[in-house]
């Protein structure tokens, strides 16, 4: 062995510094393929080490032996300039790999960054083309080199045509080329793809060894699936399987989504529902087929796999399969850009896991994660960061929230709270689930409206937020899926809750209209006020039943025109109906389930006090119209004192539900849901509202203020600016979302609290198509 990697590296440096390029040549030229094969072994596998042990840096090594190959490569035997570009080209692929290894590599959690550094591309590209380099890579790749002498894999390695070989892209420990076969097979040259273990991970056994043993492990049987790529050999330095053209689905996605982060992500960005449907479909039906085979994949992520054009449809198949040798400790790195698709119990573990370990009832558990973190990335375009759901999820579509949060659980055996295995399973539970998240989807799209530059205008002026018919199309579709079988009674609740809101809002303000009418003197009489008149013995000039509310000293404050109270009357009745179609209509505490103890008792106080804010602009505003104008102050201060308690009471429960989460380890509920910290912070300035009003009633009342005018049009003022606009209006669709991820996690904390008794009992679901009794608690 004549070979020195340290007096290699000397002599690179050496030409750096301008000396002739012969310094390299007196190195490498009597060096066989043995020697070239220790020296690439013994490369550093991180950049620190590599400078440390060598004194050069990998960007001066590159450099130096770029300039090498483009100026002298030609003028010098073939076999160095090969060997040499080879060496190029190993750099490069370390580079690479540190960059996707290292833990700065995704710390913001967006999409996956590219990492190649500016020339990478091109330069893999020139080298691999070179016949050169395409016979040192022959050589330095046989076999005969990791001792390799099956017959199938010398005959499949001779069967190249190298001559046609082309680099594809890097991963995390490979480059992976293209090329044809040298000789027709069914009349036509097939593709393949050849995945070569960059060489200082050789050293690795866990990776020798897997490499070895891919082909048996994940090909396909005859007849193929048509989701996973066939495998046609492996030895112990590379990999041999057709090519599949196209992009991976990371780079597919660029093509959809912005680069952002999760915390860039308001409460009102669209969820691609239209995506989840397209590329869903295909990962569940890839996750079957490998079922099929008994296998778990292990390391699902976008860049695994791959998107390609057929009979004009994208599809999908799986690539890379296995768990990643970076997450078994088998060398430096925390994860980089693709951790976040990676299980914890993966991520965090020192060996290969075991399918006993791995499965329960027929799932990979750890898949389950990645798959929700795929779903994740298709919504909203990057993996949920720390293993919770974005913002927007809630917001928009929280059926698929809760479907997601199910699936991406940290700890493995409280992922399918909700969404379990029935009993009866043909094996294959990837198809159910699929059946599960079409049926959510479907009834997603029931609230989703597609945005316009007028939508937020929109949901400013309509004071129902369109609550009452979203709900209505949910209901419905429930109705849809469950046909034959009785509808989950708390969807119906829910909508039947809505519209009673809306059917008193919309009387009230009939009523006040009548009011003012008649207070600036319009003519109202028409024949049906007639009927009504005779009807119940009124007056010419009364109005039915309206005018026999009146108290003895009916009337209103000195200087004080009747339409002013009609005026604050009409902002009463709108913060109302608005208060509760955004914030109350579409979740309920209750999805805890019974038997909860103080929390259950918690979740009663705030289901109450959520409906009873259905009834206050009723109780609270016409009788300061219908019965005594003076007792307005009295109303108004005991409605925002109504609205404090109410606030208070569903905000505690928020907030009583993420504290019992994190005592039982919920990783999908954070430690802090700003909805429910931003409602929170409501409760210091309706207390202070109150005791201003309160404080207003009873200066009036005892004669010391006699502006009567001046304090109504304020607490108007404040009523359609403060309330209205800012707090129900602008911050309304992120305090409902907060709601509504508190109810989701008390519905796992129930399901949770189910199943501890007995882990052995599997849970028996309902049938497809029919959505489990609490999933209707939230819309």
């Amino acid at each position: 062995m004549i070979y020195d990697t340290r007096t290699l590296f000397q002599a690179i440096h050496r030409v750096h510094r301008d000396a002739p390029d012969l310094a390299l040549d007196d190195v490498v030229m009597r060096w066989s393929a043995y020697d070239w094969r220790d020296v690439l072994l013994d490369l550093p596998i991180d950049s620190s080490t590599f400078a440390s042990q060598l004194e050069i840096s990998w960007d001066v090594a590159i450099t130096t032996l770029d300039g090498w190959c483009r100026r002298f490569g030609d003028r010098h035997p073939e076999h160095v300039h090969g060997y040499v570009g080879v060496l190029l080209i190993t750099l490069l692929a370390l580079r690479h790999s540190e960059l996707r290894r290292a833990p700065w590599g995704n710390r913001d959690g967006g999409m996956p960054r590219k990492v190649e550094h500016a020339d990478c591309s091109e330069t893999c590209h020139r080298l691999v083309r070179t016949p050169a380099v395409q016979a040192a890579l022959r050589e330095l790749y046989a076999p005969q080199m990791t001792e390799s002498v099956d017959p199938a894999v010398l005959r499949e390695w001779d069967g190249f045509d190298f001559d046609t070989l082309r680099f594809h892209r890097h991963g995390t420990t490979s480059i992976i080329l293209s090329g044809r076969l040298r000789d027709p097979t069914h009349g036509r040259l097939p593709s393949f793809a050849l995945k070569l273990i960059i060489y200082p991970f050789l050293r690795i056994p866990t990776i020798a060894r897997a490499t070895r043993d891919y082909a048996n492990e994940f090909n396909p049987p005859a007849g193929d699936l048509e989701h996973l790529v066939s495998v046609w050999a492996s030895s112990g330095s590379w990999i041999l399987m057709d090519f599949v053209p196209g992009q991976t689905l990371a780079e597919r996605l660029e093509l959809e989504f912005p680069p952002q982060r999760p915390n860039e992500l308001t409460a009102t960005a669209e969820i691609r529902l239209d995506l989840i449907e397209k590329f869903g479909s295909e990962l569940f039906r890839a996750l079957g087929d490998l079922k099929r085979l008994g296998k778990h994949h292990g390391d699902l992520t976008a860049s695994n796999i791959m998107v390609e054009q057929r009979d004009g449809l994208e599809k999908l198949r799986l690539v890379d399969l296995g768990v990643n040798y970076l997450y078994l400790r088998k060398m430096p790195g925390h994860g980089g850009v693709d951790a976040e698709y990676v299980a914890p119990e993966i991520r965090d573990r020192e060996d290969q896991p075991s399918d006993e370990e791995e499965s329960d009832d027929g799932f990979g558990l750890s898949d389950l994660y990645s798959l929700g973190q795929l779903i994740i990335l298709l919504g909203c375009g990057s993996p949920a960061t720390g293993g919770h759901v974005p913002e927007p999820f809630y917001a928009q579509t929280p059926l698929i929230a809760r479907f997601v949060e199910d699936l991406i659980d940290a700890k493995p055996e409280q992922r399918l709270l909700l969404f379990r295995a029935r009993q009866g399973s043909d094996g294959l539970p990837y198809e159910q689930l699929w059946t599960d998240l079409t049926n959510e989807l479907a009834a997603a799209r029931t609230g989703v409206s597609g945005r316009r530059w007028w939508s937020d205008f929109a949901a400013l002026a309509d004071p129902f937020f369109g609550t009452v018919s979203r709900l209505g199309r949910l209901w419905l579709e429930r109705r849809r899926q469950n046909a034959g079988r009785a509808t989950e009674a708390w969807q119906g609740w829910l909508f039947l809750c809505s519209v009673v809101a809306a059917v008193l809002a919309t009387l009230t303000m009939v009523l006040i209209s009548i009011w003012i009418r008649r207070a600036v003197g319009w003519d109202w009489d028409n024949d049906i006020i007639v009927a009504l008149q005779r009807l119940f013995g009124a007056g010419p000039d009364e109005f039915p039943i309206i005018d026999q509310l009146k108290v003895p000293g009916y009337g209103f404050p000195a200087d004080t025109p009747p339409v002013t109270f009609g005026v604050l009357a009409i902002t009463f009745t709108l913060i109302g109906v608005k208060y509760y179609q955004s914030l109350f209509a579409s979740a309920s505490p209750l999805a805890l389930g019974r038997g909860a103890g103080r929390l259950g008792v918690r979740a009663v106080a705030a289901e109450i006090a959520m409906r009873i804010t259905m009834f206050a602009c009723l109780i609270l505003v016409l009788p300061i119209l219908l019965i005594q104008p003076l007792w307005w102050a009295w109303f108004a201060a005991a409605g925002m004192t109504l609205v404090t308690i109410c606030n208070w009471l569903a905000a505690s429960f928020g907030q009583a539900v993420v504290r019992k989460a994190g005592d039982l380890k919920l990783s999908t509920v954070p430690s802090r849901i700003s909805g429910i910290s931003t409602f929170r912070a409501w409760i210091p300035g309706n207390v202070l509202y109150a005791v201003m009003l309160w404080t207003i009633a009873v200066l009036l009342q005892i004669g010391l203020a006699h502006d009567t005018p001046v304090y109504v049009a304020l607490i108007a003022l404040v009523n359609v600016v403060q309330l209205y606009v800012i707090k129900c209006s602008i911050q309304g669709p992120g305090i409902r979302a907060g709601l509504g991820r508190a109810c989701i996690a008390a519905e796992r904390i129930h399901h949770l609290r189910l199943a501890e008794p007995s882990d052995d009992v599997v849970v028996p679901r309902r049938d497809a198509g029919e959505t489990l009794p609490s999933g209707l608690k939230i819309s």
